[in-house]
């Protein structure tokens, strides 16, 4: 067979891959820190909803820590660091290191900087803003974007700048760390589906789990209006094609196969792009789509850059024809199409949906059918599960030592010292590696608890070393669907819970405070948000789910109570002229059930009020800031409880001079209140250029193109 220095000719190499990716994920990394940082004020500083102060001071124990590598093995964290070993200001060490989050990841997106330094460096600046985020950054995207950004740093090649496709020292990233970001996107999918099944939901059970998802989703978009409004039959397809991506598909993402890989990534992205278009879920689906990424060769169209000096020449198929005859030519027109490979893609498709789904055509009474039951699923999984961890774990094995072969048997022209520290990294790699892969079972053997009462103690042991890092994590996205209104799930009566919080001046006349994001006036269309996260609207999309909140929301009223301007900047500038300028006399919160619109209304929304309400919960009742059960919570849980000011004019007197102090003009207002749009088109203008010389490249088969 032709070589090409050393290597196969045909076999997939993934230099590109692996750049395109790390580029990709410092982007996810830069929305973001931009998001977070332009929520810093009203969520975390000494006025906002959870102070990153209050955590440090009474809840994070640094007593007998002499040096700060004490502290950060206890606490991995550069703001417990800043704050409790070297003394510096709370807010200002987050918001630093926030900063240097978007600094770092910025640079990586416009130069291509994404050596495993800086991938190290954006991890572990993330991983100290989670630390500390509370309530706010408990999302699962949060922990898979810590899980990837950690792998990520042995997919990188060793240095800063370094990269994988450098036209100076083209090398192929290691096997063993690809593997690794292949089994998180497996176990990421794998886990969403099968958790729908085993939660017995019956919305997933009857596939109508559609008819609620639309409506009832955090921050849906304008389009998921249109979608709630498809036919039932639709809806009930399009749930049994998310149960087939995520149940079925992802043992495709492990097969060694090029083209079937490349279908795998094209049906997960395909589901990704369907949940992109009709909900805001920040990042999370642009960071699977960049998992996707690693399942497509995108150096030269899937085949391997041949580097000779001369260009071989390419035979036509005639010349086929005459050396291989008939047979021959068929087969080598086969094997270039992958024809064998997609064939075997759709008839796992077919065999695998007739399986889980009965379907039923005919005139005017079409209808499909969930034929997997919880414990159909839960056999499969008990006897499938350790069966794919065994032989994919193998492969991790063998992909590493083919790594560390290669490295000592091809030196490239590499002076000694640059051969030995390559050896080094790769067995680093390696062994690293492996004990993520290894921890990794952990979680995901939540699945089978058959198989996870077989796990290794050493197994458990590594899990529980990587926890506080977040390391490895488990998933499980909309185990049960919300705003069911009726028992069966058949879709029959949908009840989005939203709350509305109002204030009054005299008691008497309430006005509702708007959100720039969650629902609020009817006759609002849905906003459109990814990849911003704003994390105050989806906490009142999950306090409006319980009967009782937490004390975030309980010191979120009392902020409002006081008018503080960071808090009332996460609900939009503008959003509430009546509260920017007169301090609320009383709250109150008021529950409401939510529902699309049908095709005629002139609303986005109809909306019912919650009779059965909890009347005698704290936070229905009207609440002044002084009332005494408000303040001796808040006491009790150590939040800091100001003095009440005698008369309105005197707080919008103080308002108005904590404005001017800290310098808010017109330009300074827009500043503090669009900071996310103003950089993202700062980002935009600076990575033009990158991406269509990126584009270019990748279209012109992995050449630069001629100027």
């Amino acid at each position: 067979m032709a070589k090409a220095r050393g290597r196969l000719v045909g076999m997939p190499t993934y230099e590109v891959t692996a750049d395109v990716f790390l580029r990709f994920l410092s982007l996810v990394y830069l929305f973001a820190f931009v998001s977070l940082w332009t929520q810093l004020p009203g969520l975390y500083s000494r006025e906002g909803i959870l102070p990153i102060e209050r955590l440090l001071e009474h809840q994070v124990d640094t007593a007998g820590l002499e040096t700060g590598l004490d502290v950060l093995k206890r606490h991995p964290s550069l703001v417990v660091l800043g704050v409790k070993h070297f003394g510096y200001d709370a807010d200002v060490v987050l918001e630093s290191v926030v900063l240097m989050g978007v600094a770092t990841s910025l640079v990586s997106v416009c130069y291509g900087w994404c050596g495993s330094v800086l991938m190290f460096i954006q991890y572990l600046l993330y991983l100290s803003v989670m630390r500390v985020g509370q309530t706010f950054l408990s999302f699962q995207w949060d922990a898979l974007l810590l899980e990837i950004g950690f792998a990520s740093i042995f997919l990188a090649r060793l240095g800063v700048s370094a990269r994988w496709s450098s036209r100076h020292c083209r090398e192929r990233p290691p096997l063993a760390a690809l593997f690794l970001v292949r089994f998180i996107l497996f176990k990421l999918m794998l886990m969403s589906g099968v958790v729908k099944i085993q939660a017995d939901c019956p919305t997933w059970l009857n596939l109508t789990a559609c008819h609620y998802h639309f409506a009832t989703q955090c921050i849906p978009t304008p389009l998921a209006w249109f979608f709630s409004n498809l036919p039932p039959l639709l809806l009930k397809l399009s749930v049994a094609a998310t149960l087939w991506i995520e149940i079925a598909a992802p043992v495709l993402i492990l097969l060694p196969f090029v083209a079937v890989q490349k279908f795998a990534a094209v049906v997960q992205i395909t589901l990704q792009a369907f949940i992109l278009v009709t909900g805001n879920y920040n990042f999370f689906n642009l960071l699977t789509v960049a998992l996707c990424l690693t399942l497509l060769d995108l150096g030269k169209g899937g085949e391997v850059q041949a580097t000779r000096a001369g260009k071989e020449s390419k035979r036509s198929l005639l010349d086929t024809l005459d050396e291989k005859g008939p047979l021959g030519l068929v087969y080598h027109l086969l094997q270039k199409s992958n024809l064998v490979s997609y064939t075997f893609c759709l008839a796992f498709a077919a065999y695998t949906g007739y399986l889980m789904f009965h379907f039923q055509l005919g005139p005017g009474d079409a209808s499909i059918d969930l034929l997997v039951t919880k414990r159909s699923l839960q056999r499969l999984v008990d006897a499938y599960l350790p069966l794919i961890l065994s032989f994919y774990g193998v492969a991790t094995v063998l992909a590493g030592l083919h790594d560390v072969l290669g490295a000592v048997l091809v030196r490239k022209g590499k002076g000694v010292a640059e051969h030995v520290k390559d050896i080094a990294w790769k067995a680093t790699v390696m062994a690293l590696v492996v004990c993520v892969f290894t921890a990794g079972f952990v979680p995901i053997t939540q699945l089978s608890p058959r198989a996870s009462k077989k796990l290794w103690p050493a197994v458990k042991s590594a899990y529980d070393l990587s926890a506080e890092w977040h390391i490895v994590s488990g998933y499980g996205l909309f185990r049960r669907m919300t705003g069911v209104g009726d028992v069966e799930g058949q879709g029959d009566r949908i009840e989005r819970p939203e709350l509305e919080i109002q204030g009054s001046l005299d008691g008497e006349v309430w006005v509702p405070y708007n959100f720039t994001y969650k629902p609020g006036p009817v006759g609002r269309p849905p906003p459109w948000a990814a990849p911003h996260q704003p994390r105050l609207d989806w906490q009142m999309w999950f306090a409006a789910l319980h009967r009782e909140h937490d004390l975030w929301f309980i010191h979120f009223i009392y902020k409002l109570l006081l008018g503080e301007p960071c808090v009332l900047g996460l609900m939009g500038a503008g959003n509430n002229p009546t509260f920017e300028k007169n301090l609320p006399e009383f709250i109150r919160v008021i529950r409401y059930h939510y529902n699309f619109t049908t095709p005629g209304d002139s609303d986005w929304w109809n909306r019912t009020e919650d009779k059965d309400n909890f009347q005698t919960s704290l936070h229905l009742r009207p609440l002044r800031k002084d009332d005494e059960s408000l303040l001796e919570i808040l006491k009790q849980y150590r939040f800091k409880v100001k003095e009440s000011l005698e008369t309105a004019e005197d707080w919008v007197s103080q308002k108005e001079g904590e404005r001017r102090g800290q310098g808010q003009t017109t330009l300074g207002r827009i500043w503090v209140t669009r900071r996310f749009e103003i950089a993202c088109t700062f980002f935009t203008v600076a990575f033009a250029p990158s991406l269509v010389r990126i584009l270019g490249t990748w279209f012109n088969g992995g050449r630069k193109p001629r100027r």
